[in-house]
């Protein structure tokens, strides 16, 4: 592209030029205006090209790149599916992309880059490539977001922890001075240019969008001897030019803003504005000033007219709401060192980011940059960054500037929220613990675990104070049913549980009570804890101790077969007691120490502990030792990632003094860490399967502490997403059912940006061409036009919009009078929805003096016009 250096005046087609080769399309429906997108998005995939010309104005360049950018936003297919009802989720739409790789889900404690290392453009449409074209070289550059280098992720990751403010809970989090992510600028072909005066004059004025936001580049300067090189380059939300001495209002944010171009001094090409009444300082080409409000105001280009006054005023190209960016690098040769000092916005130099500029030196006159690459780092006012749910890193930072703009941000959604079962250890008075779940079948059970109480001098024991809990049978099983050797553990009123071997974590587990045995009738009664009774009968009446191993029953529960072996009649006392041996973990066989294990929903195993130093005595059962200790298990093919290992909380159950009972979680050895809420008598913890575990003090100063875990049923993921522009977020509950909308945005290939040097056939595709025919050929060829007569037919402050058709494809031109008029053009093709009203038939006219002063409005026939061009330089630039 030509640097622009005086007025330009494009020429552009208007409603008189003549048509030759293609016709005005009417009678086929699908490419009425009124139906854009179409027939350039068909069944969601983009179906053209978009054609700028070799030698067209920056304006036409930015206008294709807004086309190109809502025509990503439009390429969407919609799948109806089924939901699994599990898990509750929260999404984000618009140009968002989760932290995700297939089915690899963002885990607790997982580093983001581990799971998505960079994001491109397949993700974002905001980090869209481009083409930048100059008098020394074409070039495509892409963008890339990276959250990994080489083999090391970042370690930006989401945690369950306490914040600077000691407030618990799941954080986005990034630890003070640590990298946050990586952003790449790569120019493919190299981004060339000729060294003049210390300067790089054929990229200076290029346009390039970064992440999502239009920049210019304004100034450069470079030292082949040091190797230094700076780039300054500004942006904004109004673009506009206006004469010396005229005025203008714009609208910011609902906030309006006069502004006059008060002066410019053409002996050094500065200029002064007056905004809302406030005098601005002297600027110069890509200078700023920052008004009270904080709003930037900064110039792109100074026009002096070098004529007499009498000729025509000066202008001045520039930008109101301003974002300036500046970048240095002190020695582009080292491409592997971080230049920490690199980086400037809106005159701000960020301490916190650092930078590297890849160049390379063509000749003694003539550079290309390869790529720029940038860093931010972690900084918030109190250390490290904590990113709470519903909320954004750019509120945490210490310099949120840093993020280069203001159209992006990385969003925390919180965790996944899958259905959830509790699980309670709840104390009854100071002496006793309850345990309490539902199991597989979503059967609620509370079983007595153990107890303190000491009546009858049975002291610390598994089960109640008379009664116990048997869930392990004994290590060899033989005919002496005296209960300490035989393994016939099970006496009348003792609890034991039931599980299965060969399915832990799938096990319906059952808790049953021995209520009574009738000998006559070979019966035997038992309680289901979680409600009902059960009976069995057993093989023979014969019941001695050297026929204790052959008297069995087969209890079934939950589906399963148990074999139950009952022993001869033990007296203790007036009291006589026949003891039961019960294969309670359903391994068809006994005395090999089975033990049956709880299975709650999400695939939590409770390990009861052991009866090591248990001591049976007749039909009661002591601990020995002081402590009894449960495993809360969740196995590693549970979790996401394949090579995370078994889950394991171990929580001890402890005989305090006076007879009391207390319970602790065993931190060196257990996944979890508790964290103590200072407002509540709390402490609370969260697994990386997201698992909460809280250790409550009650409120009586004689009640034991109590345990509470709520176990979600899959294992929780955090949502994490990177966003631009507006976002809308939509949630979904855990347990809900039926069918949702997926909508998928589909990739608009690279290569789809096109020279007109590039299209050899205009029909052998549909065509977006952005340009007149006097800068842009394929117009030319679509209209069928001559250089001679290109520029006939418009007028000033207007441009085009309109459809061409031939061999079945459609040409769509979009085409102005000047540089703005073409940008205010695609700004309506870009933002059809908004102008879906006006947007009919095959033609439209749009009209106004700046980008947000926009007619849309249908043609009316006028006379040819010839336009004739300004111009200090024998080469000039045209959009039409």
């Amino acid at each position: 592209m030509k640097v622009r250096k005086a007025i330009k005046k494009l020429v552009a087609i208007g409603t008189g030029a003549v048509m030759m080769g293609a016709t005005i399309v009417g009678a086929m429906a699908a490419a009425d205006l009124s139906n854009y997108p179409s027939p350039f998005i068909q069944k969601g995939q983009f179906d053209g090209l978009i054609v700028v010309g070799e030698n067209a104005a920056s304006s036409d360049v930015v206008g294709a790149i807004d086309i190109a950018i809502s025509l990503q936003y439009g390429a969407k297919t919609t799948t109806t599916v089924s939901t699994g009802g599990s898990v509750g989720t929260t999404t984000l739409s618009g140009d968002s992309a989760m932290f995700e790789g297939g089915a690899d889900m963002l885990e607790l404690n997982e580093q983001l880059g581990t799971v998505k290392e960079t994001f491109t453009e397949t993700d974002l449409s905001a980090l869209s490539g481009g083409i930048v074209s100059t008098d020394a070289g074409t070039t495509d550059y892409n963008q890339y977001l990276r959250f990994k280098s080489g083999t090391t992720s970042f370690p930006g990751r989401v945690l369950y922890s306490e914040d600077e403010d000691e407030a618990v809970s799941d954080y986005l989090y990034f630890a003070d001075g640590s990298t946050i992510f990586e952003y790449e600028l790569q120019f493919e072909e190299g981004l060339e240019s000729d060294v003049v005066s210390g300067g790089l004059e054929d990229i200076k004025d290029e346009t390039l969008v970064i992440l999502g936001q239009k920049f210019n580049v304004v100034t450069t300067s470079i030292s082949t001897t040091d190797n230094d090189i700076v780039l300054t380059m500004l942006g904004g939300d109004v673009t506009d030019t206006l004469m010396e001495g005229e005025t203008k209002t714009y609208t910011i944010g609902g906030q309006d803003y006069e502004v006059k171009l008060l002066i410019v001094a053409d002996t050094n090409s500065e200029a002064k504005f007056v905004v809302n009444g406030e005098v601005t300082d002297k600027l110069v080409e890509g200078g700023t000033d920052t008004l009270s409000d904080g709003t930037l105001i900064g110039i792109r280009d100074v026009m002096p007219n070098e004529g007499t006054e009498e000729e025509g005023g000066d202008i001045v190209e520039f930008y109101l709401g301003a974002n300036k960016l500046e970048v240095t690098d002190l020695d582009y040769t080292d491409t592997t060192t971080w230049y920490s000092s690199g980086i400037e916005i809106n005159d701000e130099s960020i301490e916190d980011a650092s930078i590297i500029v890849d160049v390379s030196e063509l000749s003694t006159t003539k550079i290309e940059v390869n790529s720029i690459k940038y860093r931010l780092h972690a900084d918030s006012p109190k250390g490290d960054v904590f990113i709470k749910e519903g909320q954004g890193l750019r509120a945490f930072l210490d310099e949120p500037e840093g993020m280069i703009n203001e159209n992006w941000d990385i969003m925390y959604l919180g965790l996944t929220k899958p259905d959830e079962s509790t699980v309670e250890i709840k104390s009854n008075g100071d002496d006793q613990y309850y345990l309490y779940f539902t199991n597989l079948e979503g059967l609620d059970y509370k079983m007595p675990l153990a107890d303190n109480s000491n009546n009858d001098g049975h002291n610390f024991k598994y089960g109640d104070n008379d009664d116990d809990l048997i869930f392990i049978e004994a290590t060899n099983a033989n005919g002496d049913n005296s209960f300490v050797n035989g393994g016939f553990w099970v006496t009348e009123d003792d609890y034991f549980v039931l599980g299965d071997n060969d399915d832990e974590d799938g096990a319906y587990t059952h808790v049953l009570r021995y209520e009574s045995i009738d000998t006559s009738n070979r019966e035997i009664q038992f309680t289901d804890l979680a409600g009902g009774q059960k009976e069995l009968t057993y093989n023979t009446n014969v019941l001695s101790n050297s026929t204790a191993t052959t008297a069995y029953g087969t209890l079934v529960v939950g589906g399963k077969s148990y074999t139950v072996w009952v022993g001869g009649n033990y007296t203790s006392g007036s009291t006589a007691y026949y003891p039961l041996a019960i294969d309670l973990d359903n391994s068809g066989t006994y005395g090999s120490a089975g033990e049956a294990k709880i299975a709650v929903d999400g695939g939590l195993i409770i390990d009861l502990g052991n009866f090591g130093n248990a001591d049976f005595d007749g039909n009661d059962m002591d601990l020995v030792a002081t402590q009894m200790t449960l495993n809360f298990k969740v196995e590693s093919d549970k979790f996401d990632e394949t090579t995370h290992g078994d889950e394991n909380v171990y929580v001890n159950v402890t005989e305090e003094s006076s007879n009391k009972v207390d319970i602790s979680i065993y931190s060196a050895t257990s996944n979890v860490t508790l964290r103590s809420l200072d407002d509540e008598d709390l402490s609370r913890g969260m697994t990386d399967f997201g698992a909460v575990y809280e250790i409550t003090d009650t409120s009586s100063s004689t009640d034991a502490e109590d345990l509470k875990v709520v176990m979600p049923s899959k294992q929780k993921g955090a949502q994490v997403y990177v966003t631009f522009g507006s976002a809308t977020t939509t949630s979904t509950s855990a347990g809900s059912s039926g069918t949702i909308d997926v909508t998928t945005v589909e990739k608009i290939n690279v290569g789809a940006a096109k020279l007109d040097k590039e299209i050899s056939d205009a029909w052998a595709q549909n065509l977006i061409i952005v340009g007149g025919p006097c800068a842009n050929k394929v117009a030319a060829d679509v209209m069928g036009v001559s250089a001679a007569t290109c520029a006939s037919g418009f007028e000033q402050g207007k441009a085009l919009v309109k459809l061409y058709e031939s061999k079945g494809k459609v040409a769509l031109l979009v085409a102005g009078y000047s540089a703005l008029d073409t940008r205010r053009a695609a700004r309506v093709v870009s933002d059809y929805a908004k102008y879906a009203d006006d947007l009919t038939g095959t033609e439209v006219v749009v009209s106004g003096t700046t980008l947000d002063d926009i007619t849309v409005s249908q043609p009316t026939p006028k006379a040819a016009a010839v336009v004739e061009e300004t111009t200090t330089e024998e080469t000039t630039e045209e959009t039409a």
